[in-house]
């Protein structure tokens, strides 16, 4: 029996379980299980029977009392009557992308590709790679005007804006660099660019190249005395690396004051000398006879005739001005030829005649070629250059020429030069339309010249045309064979083809001028022969001659002259038939110092 009222039990729980889950329409108040949650059962609520609605895309939303309550939905999503809800926006982000989210990580599946454009990345969140050439000059960095990018640190480091010197330098392109070095020999580095002394030389020292061919093809080497601690004693013996050569050679030398030595490298086994040096020559501009490819020693004894010819070969057309070191005595024979464009300074040197010269009779230099004894060139100019030709060397007899020999030349200026011991003129300036000649000079300047100890003339003036003589000390004083006019200046036309005109000379000096001769010449300033024409002489200072401070044989008057002053030789400061138009001042009376017969003379008092 008890078994039998347990399963009537179950099976009537069954039964009401059952019929509540499909029905619920009649759910007793106290009941507040969930069994029924469909919308008959919220309707036949039997607290609030049929007040609870829900409308169409509504929800139904608990409130503050527990109860269901019909709300709309709103904010970011809505709800249709599908059941389909749509968000639009999620916490105010508008709109919803992968660009609005603030944190967190995105899946690499969530990833766009990567690869394209110049960088490129190989998994997400991983490393860029930039593409090979696609940074472009616009993309870098601007740099500052003028500079080159690079690291001079010495070490690894970002590069940075380095401005063109620093960038020559041995840390970065090696272009520019210097090394010093002292009394010592050196083994010069193949990094070294200018090699140059930092003391005195108390010997010779060996300074070895490097091998050619640790050097670029064409790279240039500059070895040089900067601390003018060279002697010709005390030389730097640059020699060559292992079996190299130097110009073929083995050494070359450095063996004056400041000088240097450039070489060049064909970057296999050679060194070329491009040019040398001598007590400090420049540059390329101004070349001495003693650089190369000259190469004269004006040492005072070595015959380097051939080497001053090739270097005023050189000068010609102003391809460069030549220049001659102070104290230097280049020796030479003959005659030595310029021409036109030739410009030379060389104050303080000598070019000297050799002794015992078959050709010292007619020697010096030579405006123009020597075949036809000069002329025509066009503007040569001379400064503080001395000609000695040496009498004391060579036979004592009248020669012919001049040390500064200048026949049918245009634009001449000889300025502050000195022409002794010729033996023909110190100075001969002219020029003949005849007789093989090319005509007179014209345009001539001479400045400060000194002729002295000249065998014949200081100074002849014969055929020139427009010619300005401002200063200037001339003097003939060691003829002793009674063979020539022996005036310090000669205006001494031989015809009508060699003419003098339109010249001024002013300020100049003759003294002593004569020898032994008794009966011609021996005379400061001479104005033999007829054509000259607006000749002018002022300011004039004679003193000490063997006859006259002036003398002319003319009957006409060829010269004007004002106030010559000074004192007469044996004859007089002025003598004369008439070859003169002349004005005195401060001329003394009475013998010597008197006019002659038929000279118009003006005593000034003292």
């Amino acid at each position: 029996m008890r078994k039998l009222l347990l399963a009537l039990a179950l099976l009537c729980c069954a039964t009401s379980a059952l019929a509540q889950n499909t029905q619920c329409s009649d759910r007793p108040a106290a009941d507040s299980s969930n069994a029924c949650a469909n919308t008959r059962f919220v309707q036949n609520h039997p607290i609030l029977p049929g007040a609870i609605t829900l409308g169409q895309n509504h929800i139904l939303v608990g409130s503050i009392s527990n109860l269901a309550t019909d709300v709309a939905m709103s904010g970011d999503c809505t709800i249709v009557a599908s059941g389909a809800i749509t968000c639009s926006t999620l916490g105010g982000l508008s709109p919803f992308n992968a660009n609005n989210i603030s944190s967190g990580t995105l899946g690499s599946a969530r990833l766009p590709a990567f690869g394209s454009g110049d960088v490129s990345f190989a998994t997400a969140g991983g490393a860029g790679t930039i593409a090979a050439a696609a940074v472009t000059n616009a993309k870098m960095a601007n740099m500052n005007a003028n500079t080159v990018k690079g690291n001079a640190t010495g070490g690894a480091a970002a590069p940075t804006d380095i401005l063109p010197a620093t960038a020559r330098t041995v840390s970065l392109l090696n272009i520019d660099g210097y090394t010093g070095h002292g009394d010592s020999i050196y083994t010069i580095l193949a990094a070294d660019r200018t090699v140059g002394t930092t003391a005195t030389l108390t010997a010779s020292r060996v300074w070895t190249l490097p091998a050619a061919s640790a050097f670029n093809p064409g790279q240039e080497l500059l070895i040089a005395d900067f601390f003018g601690g060279v002697t010709a004693t005390n030389t730097i013996v640059v020699t060559r690396a292992g079996s190299d050569t130097i110009n073929g050679a083995t050494t070359t030398t450095i063996n004056a004051a400041f000088s240097s030595v450039l070489l060049r490298s064909d970057g296999v086994a050679k060194w070329s000398v491009l040019s040398t040096s001598s007590a400090g020559a420049a540059s390329t501009l101004f070349k001495s006879p003693m650089d190369s490819p000259y190469n004269a020693l004006c040492d005072g004894s070595t015959n380097d005739t051939t080497a001053i010819q090739a270097w005023l070969d050189g000068i010609k057309t102003n391809a460069f001005t030549g220049w001659v070191p102070a104290g230097k005595t280049c020796i030479y024979t003959g005659l030595l030829s310029m021409s036109s464009g030739t410009t030379i300074f060389g104050y303080g040197a000598t070019f000297k005649q050799k002794s015992s010269d078959a050709g010292s009779a007619n020697s010096g230099l030579v405006c123009g070629p020597t075949s036809q004894l000069g002329g025509p060139i066009d503007q040569a100019t001379i400064y503080g250059l001395t000609m000695d030709g040496n009498r004391a060397g060579n036979t004592n007899s009248a020669g012919s020429g001049a040390m500064f020999y200048c026949p049918s030349a245009t634009r001449v200026r000889f300025r502050d030069i000195r022409a002794i011991n010729g033996r023909g003129d110190g100075i001969y300036v002219g020029g003949t339309t005849t007789g093989g000649g090319q005509g007179r000079s014209t345009w001539v300047y001479l400045d400060n010249v000194e002729a002295s100890t000249n065998y014949r003339n200081g100074m002849s003036v014969v055929g020139v045309d427009r010619g300005v003589i401002t200063g200037g000390l001339f003097n003939s004083s060691s003829n002793t064979n009674n063979d020539g006019p022996q005036c310090g200046v000669d205006f001494e036309p031989n015809d009508a083809n060699s003419a003098n005109s339109n010249i001024v000379m002013t300020g100049a000096s003759s003294f002593s001028n004569g020898g032994t001769l008794s009966t011609t010449g021996g005379s400061g300033f001479c104005g033999f022969g007829a054509n000259q024409t607006e000749i002018v002489w002022q300011n004039l200072f004679a003193a000490s001659n063997q006859r006259w401070g002036y003398d002319s044989a003319q009957t006409t008057a060829q010269i004007t002259m004002f106030s010559m002053r000074g004192s007469g030789g044996a004859s007089g400061i002025v003598s004369g038939s008439g070859g003169y138009d002349f004005t005195p001042s401060g001329v003394g009376v009475g013998a010597p110092n008197s006019c002659t017969a038929g000279f118009r003379c003006v005593t000034h008092p003292n």
